[in-house]
């Protein structure tokens, strides 16, 4: 039996990096977060998601945490996006500010509490609105992820 653990305790940064105010673009800028832009499960089940987005309303951007394998996958995916940004050697507040600096208006966690998170960076508030999907499958329980996907899909 393996037990479960909490590997990360994230607290609220003190001071957002973000209002809640509308930035004032033509589209909707949509980043996705993940250290999982390779060969994976989350990308073979995200890529037609990331391809179908309709960019006359949306700019897409992905925030790669994780290492260039060089694969099929992943060269597929960077041409889903409007811009790729391969950020993995950075620290979580420097992300978060490249996040902040880009006005995201959405970010999105692909990773929750999967290996290779970095759940600080959400923590500092880079976006208005955060959300958390895939990839953890239930809330995170943190104050800045603002909705998750429900993982609950049976009738009550």
């Amino acid at each position: 039996m393996h037990a479960f653990r909490v590997v990360h305790e994230v607290r609220a940064s003190a001071g957002p990096l973000c209002t809640t105010e509308r930035y004032a673009h033509d589209r909707v800028r949509l980043a996705y977060v993940s250290a999982d832009f390779r060969a994976h499960a989350m990308l073979q089940l995200m890529t037609g998601v990331f391809e179908q987005h309709d960019r006359t309303r949306f700019e897409t951007i992905a925030v790669s945490l994780g290492s260039d394998d060089g694969s099929a996958s992943r060269k597929r995916a960077k041409a889903a996006f409007d811009r790729f940004i391969d950020i993995r050697g950075e620290t979580d507040f420097e992300i978060a500010r490249l996040l902040r600096e880009h006005e995201v208006d959405i970010a999105v966690d692909l990773m929750g509490y999967t290996e290779g998170s970095r759940p600080a960076i959400f923590a500092m508030r880079p976006a208005p609105l955060q959300v958390n999907y895939l990839g953890f499958p239930g809330t995170t329980g943190a104050d800045y992820i603002d909705y998750h996907r429900r993982s609950d899909r049976h009738p009550k």
